[in-house]
């Protein structure tokens, strides 16, 4: 296995680029094995930074008032792509895993994810499946509730968490959206234990379906993106604690913290995808560090069509976080403003 001292000062730039694009995946056990293992740590990292603490902090008093409580508690957790709600709710449910006692299984905490296009009945039936109904799918949308309601008395089910809500803003109508509403709404009103509904940010609309609901769902916890700043580079401070390498990267470092903020735009999902490939090449190099090459490398190889003006940050000396959000700026406007004109005219 070869090793890069990537920071040697008389490398050669365009070589070091060169020999990370061309760079073929091994099939020796032992590289291959290694490769892995630096990957599954970046997969694995979890920073309980301020807006995480307190997204956990909240599902957390949800669940403990409400035990015994004849109103459980009711809470609507949201936010942008990527900003860490599954990731919250995952760590959570840690603490109150499934077990089984004499001939059923026990199950505290209940996440459900709620099918894409989903109606009630669709909903009801994962929500079985999710309890190990051998018969999730069968019946009537009425006898599946009245069976998921029994299952998680049976259960011992202390919370219910609905994840993806906003995939039933997918429905094919308005009515549909509707019925899918009114039903979370009864069965929260029958289950009888703390509920949390968890979501995009737009999900919200389907408050607007029934105003009931959104009477009940007055609590509300949202995890928006990191700004660049001080918080940011402390994120990245304890990411970079969590590599494993022998060595820090220097990710809070203000220059790459504006880089790696212009590539993910305070998404911690987005970040850690360019990391993991990052740290994938480092890896394969036998590295002691994260370098920046690796970084540029991993940045072209990942898909930013989303962002068709988007440049790539690293190695470059002159980057300007401002500029490069205010050309990527401009353009989206322009693009927008180029949409809305009327066919055939300039």
């Amino acid at each position: 296995m070869m090793n890069i001292l990537e920071d040697d000062e008389n490398r050669d730039d365009e070589y070091m680029k060169k020999l990370r694009s061309e760079l073929e995946f091994p099939e020796e056990f032992d590289q291959v094995k290694k490769i892995k293992q630096s990957l599954d740590a970046v997969k694995n990292i979890v920073v309980y930074h301020g807006k995480f603490n307190n997204a956990i902090n909240e599902v957390r008093r949800c669940h403990l008032v409400s035990i015994g409580s004849k109103k459980p508690e009711l809470l609507f957790l949201h936010g942008d792509y990527g900003t860490g709600k599954s990731t919250v709710l995952g760590k959570y449910v840690e603490k109150y895993p499934r077990y089984d006692e004499g001939n059923k299984t026990i199950v505290p905490v209940l996440i459900v994810e709620i099918p894409a296009n989903a109606k009630p009945k669709d909903v009801a039936s994962k929500f079985l499946f999710e309890l190990g109904d051998p018969f999730y799918s069968k019946g009537t949308e009425k006898v599946q509730t009245c069976r998921a309601i029994s299952m998680a008395i049976k259960c011992r089910v202390q919370m219910v968490i609905f994840d993806e809500l906003q995939h039933a803003l997918e429905t094919e109508t308005q009515k549909v959206l509707r019925q899918t509403a009114d039903w979370i709404k009864s069965f929260v009103n029958e289950v009888k234990v703390p509920v949390i509904l968890c979501g995009m940010t737009d999900s919200e609309k389907i408050f607007k379906a029934n105003p009931q609901l959104a009477s009940r769902f007055k609590r509300k916890v949202e995890l928006t993106p990191f700004k660049p700043d001080k918080q940011f580079q402390s994120f990245l401070q304890k990411i970079d604690e969590s590599l494993p390498f022998q060595r820090l990267a220097n990710l809070s470092d203000i220059k790459m913290a504006m880089k790696l903020f212009y590539v993910c735009k305070g998404t911690p999902r987005i970040l850690l995808k360019l990391l993991e490939e990052a740290v994938g090449i480092a890896a394969q190099l036998n590295q002691s560090r994260l370098s920046e090459f690796d970084l540029f490398e991993a940045f072209n190889r990942l898909d930013f069509s989303d962002r068709p003006k988007i440049i790539n940050p690293f190695l470059n000396e002159e980057f300007d976080l401002l500029k490069a959000l205010d050309a990527e700026g401009r353009f989206v406007a322009a693009s927008t403003d180029e949409s809305k004109k009327p066919k055939g005219k300039k």
